[in-house]
C-alpha cells in the first residue's frame, strides 16, 4: 500500500517506489563487493539497478522489461517456498536425508514460550513438538562436542560448540532467549567446504577455514584478535563478530588460554567453532578440483530443495565422501569474489547467468 499522505489506496501507484524510495546504484568505496558486482553485471546486460540509498540493502534490477527485487544477497532467483524450506535447517536436513543424501545428525529444540503459544492455537501440532530433554538425550547418544545453532540463521551468527552438558544448557538458554527454534547437531570431523550451484551445475567451490590468529611472542591474544578484525574490515570484509564475543573466550579456554595470554611466535589459534567467511574465515578455491562425488551431492541437494541457486555447505575428511551441513538459498559472494581476480570474474558471470537466463526463457516460452 502507498503510505504517502493523501495517497489513494485504489489509485495505481506502481511506480512510486522507484520515484520516491529507490535511486540508481552508483557503488561507493564503502559498499560491499556484492553491489560492485551488480553494477558490473548491469553494464554487461544493459540492466538498471536501483537501490534504497539509506541502508543500501534493498533494491530492484530492471532487465529486458522485467523487474526483480533483491534484499541483501537474495535476488528473487529461488521460489519463496523453496527458500523458506532451505532456511529451516532441521526440516531441510530431513528432506535431504529422505532423498538418500548424507546429512549431519541433529535434533530440533523449541523454546517454552513457542511451545505454550502453539498449544493455544494448534494443540495437536504442539503435542508433536520434541520433548524437553531432546537435546540432552541427543548429545549423550552422539557424544560431545555438539554444535548449537539457530534453526533459521546465516553467516555463523550464534553458532556455538558445546563441550559438555553445562555448555549445552547455557548455549540453548541464551539462544532461545531471543529465538524460538534451535538445532543441536553432531560434530562431524573434517574440513568445511562451500559449493555454489546454479541451474544444476557447480559454478564455484572452496574450502573454508575458521577465524584464526597467529602468536608473535609479545602481544596479548586480545590485541591479536583486535588487529585481525580491523584488518578484515579494512579489506572490505567487515566480519560480523566483536572482539568481546564469548565464543572467542570459550575457544581459547578449550586450549587452556585466555585473552590476556601471549601465544608463542608462530602458533596459530582457532577462535571460532564455525568457518563462515562472514565471521573472519578464509578460503582456498577448489572450483577446478572438486571431486565428482562432492559435485554430485551438491547438485542433488540443490535439486532436492528445488533451488536454482544454492550454497551447499559440506564437511569432509575426504571430499570423495562428504556430509551436507546445510543449504543456503541466498549465498553471499563477497568474500569469495574478493579472494582473487579469477574469483571476481567467476562471481560476476554467475550473477549474469542467474539473472539473464530466466528472462530469456520467459521471452522465448510459448504464451
Amino acid at each position: 500500500m502507498d503510505l504517502r499522505v493523501g495517497a489513494s489506496p485504489h489509485r495505481d501507484n506502481s511506480n512510486w517506489t522507484t520515484a520516491t524510495l529507490l535511486k540508481a546504484l552508483t557503488p561507493a568505496a564503502t559498499d560491499r563487493p556484492f553491489l560492485h558486482l551488480l553494477a558490473e553485471v548491469a553494464g554487461r546486460l544493459s540492466a538498471t539497478i536501483l537501490i534504497e540509498p539509506k541502508y543500501r540493502h534493498i533494491g530492484e534490477i530492471h532487465l529486458a522489461g522485467h523487474r526483480r527485487l533483491f534484499v541483501g544477497n537474495a535476488l528473487s532467483i529461488n521460489g519463496d517456498a523453496a527458500s523458506a524450506l532451505a532456511s529451516d535447517k532441521t526440516y531441510a536436513a530431513e528432506r535431504l536425508g529422505a532423498a538418500g543424501l548424507p546429512t549431519a545428525p541433529g535434533c530440533l529444540v523449541v523454546s517454552n514460550r513457542f511451545r505454550h503459544s502453539l498449544a493455544l492455537k494448534a494443540p495437536n501440532a504442539a503435542r508433536a513438538l520434541p520433548p524437553d530433554l531432546t537435546a540432552q538425550i541427543f548429545a549423550e547418544t552422539h557424544g560431545y562436542p555438539v554444535f548449537v545453532k539457530p534453526n533459521k540463521g546465516a553467516e555463523g551468527a550464534d553458532v556455538t560448540c558445546a563441550h559438555d552438558l553445562s555448555d549445552l544448557q547455557s548455549d540453548l538458554a541464551h539462544l532461545l532467549s531471543h529465538t524460538t527454534h534451535a538445532r543441536v547437531e553432531a560434530a562431524i570431523p573434517g574440513a568445511d567446504y562451500r559449493v555454489l550451484v546454479l541451474d544444476g551445475a557447480v559454478r564455484a567451490a572452496y574450502r573454508r577455514s575458521p577465524l584464526t590468529v597467529t602468536g608473535d611472542g609479545t602481544s596479548p591474544i586480545a590485541d591479536l584478535i583486535a588487529h585481525k578484525l580491523e584488518a578484515l574490515s579494512q579489506a572490505g570484509r567487515g566480519p560480523r563478530i566483536a572482539p568481546t564475543d564469548p565464543r572467542l573466550t570459550r575457544s581459547l579456554a578449550s586450549a587452556s588460554l585466555t585473552l590476556h595470554d601471549i601465544a608463542p611466535p608462530g602458533e596459530t589459534l582457532t577462535l571460532l567453532p564455525n568457518a563462515n567467511l562472514s565471521t573472519g574465515g578464509t578460503l582456498a578455491d577448489l572450483t577446478d578440483h572438486l571431486p565428482l562425488a562432492a559435485r554430485d551431492i551438491a547438485i542433488r541437494a540443490a535439486d532436492t530443495l528445488t533451488l536454482r541457486l544454492a550454497g551447499v555447505d559440506l564437511i569432509a575428511k575426504d571430499l570423495s565422501d562428504p556430509t551436507i551441513l546445510e543449504v543456503n538459498s541466498a549465498p553471499g559472494l563477497d568474500a569469495y569474489a574478493l579472494s582473487s581476480d579469477a574469483a571476481w570474474t567467476n562471481a560476476r558471470q554467475l550473477l549474469i547467468d542467474a539473472l539473464y537466463a530466466p528472462v530469456t526463457a520467459a521471452q522465448t516460452s510459448p504464451p
